[in-house]
């Protein structure tokens, strides 16, 4: 960009300086707050660790991975929990697509997901 700029006679002096010690480092320090936001990437890059292809739906679907293995192409549902000194709280289900996704909590159709008892929890 620089020679471009020279041999186009452009003065490009200002930008010598932007950029430079003008921001600081980002502090990366995972909390446990965003485990529901980085669970589909976490389980995805399990069943990579485990030599199985993933993708993502570019859609929305009732399932949030798809994962290649010898018997085919899986539909897995990721779920994360986290304990309160309460102890734990499960539910598992799914919400209808509303807006601020307070609709009913429904079951999910078995014939939307498969399952498979040698899947361990990561």
């Amino acid at each position: 960009m620089k020679a471009h700029s020279i041999r186009l006679g452009l003065d490009v002096a200002r930008l010598d300086s932007v950029g430079k010690g003008t921001g600081t480092r980002p502090e990366f320090k995972p909390e446990i707050k965003h485990l529901r936001e980085a669970g589909t990437a976490i389980a995805a890059m399990w069943f990579l660790l485990c030599g199985y292809n993933t993708s993502l739906p570019v859609e929305p679907a009732i399932y949030d991975l798809l994962v290649t293995m010898p018997g085919g192409i899986k539909r897995v549902q990721v779920k994360t929990t986290t304990f309160k000194q309460t102890g734990w709280t499960v539910q598992v289900g799914r919400r209808s697509y509303s807006v601020g996704n307070r609709g009913a909590r429904v079951p999910y159709d078995p014939d939307q997901l498969d399952s498979s008892s040698s899947w361990t929890a990561i």
